[in-house]
């Protein structure tokens, strides 16, 4: 995986939920295995997660915070990666605008340190 791709990764969660997919799975086992035969090209990564506009503030910053230790933990269990942070972003980044309860606004991105 190039590092330009990084920055556009995402994976999608169902409305309130912070259960992988079974394609959020498959994605995660390339990004996975790419990341582990490239320990020597990035330092950490970030996972950031996101939610659509619906709820509160509250529970959308727990439930943000919820997929990307979703992600870290699948990452952590299948591939024993490390230097892994995560953080919740609620509804701060919203990646379609024009409709704020979108699919595609809960997701998770990743943000490499390289």
């Amino acid at each position: 995986i190039s590092k330009s791709s990084m920055d556009t990764i995402q994976v999608t969660f169902a409305r309130g939920s912070a259960v992988l997919t079974e394609e959020g799975k498959a994605f995660l086992r390339s990004l996975g295995a790419a990341l582990k035969r490239k320990p020597d090209v990035w330092k950490s990564v970030a996972i950031e997660g996101h939610t659509d506009a619906t709820g509160t503030e509250a529970t959308n910053r727990r439930l943000s915070k919820s997929r990307a230790d979703s992600v870290k933990s699948f990452l952590q269990a299948e591939f024993g990666l490390s230097n892994i942070e995560t953080v919740g972003r609620s509804s701060d980044k919203l990646r379609d605008l024009d409709n704020p309860e979108s699919a595609m606004n809960r997701r998770v991105e990743f943000v490499p340190e390289w």
